[in-house]
């Protein structure tokens, strides 16, 4: 269990760029229009490539005509990195646990 760091940048956003995440659409006619926008979100493309044809993928097809549906979602992994990952509760938490059993 860590504290982890990230980018000031990243963890405060402009007021556009907030805007932006929080408006994320995770429905897309096509994989190029989905792959097209994660990247821009800063997802490596390697990356995405990767996310349809994972064992349990994260993007996936959805309806016909070539519709994907991504359970990724730029504005959830902020939030969830602003507020829970970023906190080091946890660590401190089991440092004293093992003080203790010590």
């Amino acid at each position: 269990c860590t504290c982890r760091e990230y980018d000031a940048g990243y963890m405060n956003p402009s007021a556009v760029e907030l805007e932006r995440k929080c408006g994320f659409d995770r429905a897309f006619a096509t994989w190029e229009e989905c792959h097209r926008s994660l990247t821009s979100f800063g997802y490596d493309a390697k990356r995405v490539d990767g996310m349809r044809t994972e064992a349990v993928p994260r993007v996936f097809p959805s309806g016909s005509g070539g519709a994907v549906w991504s359970s990724i979602n730029p504005y959830a992994q902020w939030l969830a990195r602003r507020t829970v990952l970023s906190q080091d509760d946890a660590y401190a938490s089991l440092q004293r646990i093992a003080a203790t059993r010590a």
